[in-house]
């Protein structure tokens, strides 16, 4: 544990890159997770209404079946499922089209993806080099 608090305080003049490249790995992790909610529509309209639920953990709803669908029902899940449904909703109003709409929140995601990798990458880099 000493050894630690002493490569640390090598790290200390670095912290703002260091806690860059932290929130570039986490921006990461959220931008893939919203990920799984847009292929979500795409199970449904290829496979059948309900198969979505069936791919992220719930349970497939048939055709008769009046029963909601399942999604397991975590903080983060339902964070990102509001913030989804909320971007769909909005570019609604705009886009009449719902597959259009979901093809544009997909592209921004993965640039958005994209962008947070290079400068999460790159921060840890720069924190990296400099602290050696």
């Amino acid at each position: 544990m000493r050894t630690l608090f002493r490569l640390l305080r090598f790290l200390k003049p670095h912290a703002g890159w260091a806690a860059v490249a932290v929130g570039g790995m986490a921006g990461v992790a959220v931008t893939t997770v919203f990920l799984v909610f847009l292929i979500y529509p795409v199970f449904d309209e290829l496979l059948g209404a309900g198969a979505g639920a069936a791919v992220l953990g719930g349970r497939a709803v048939s055709v008769g079946d009046s029963a909601p669908r399942k999604v397991p029902d975590m903080a983060m899940v339902h964070t990102l499922r509001a913030r989804f449904e909320g971007a769909k909703h909005a570019l609604a109003q705009v886009i009449p089209s719902e597959s259009t709409a979901i093809v544009i929140i997909a592209f921004l995601t993965v640039l958005l993806r994209a962008s947070l990798t290079y400068f999460g990458h790159y921060a840890l880099y720069r924190t990296g080099l400099a602290t050696i």
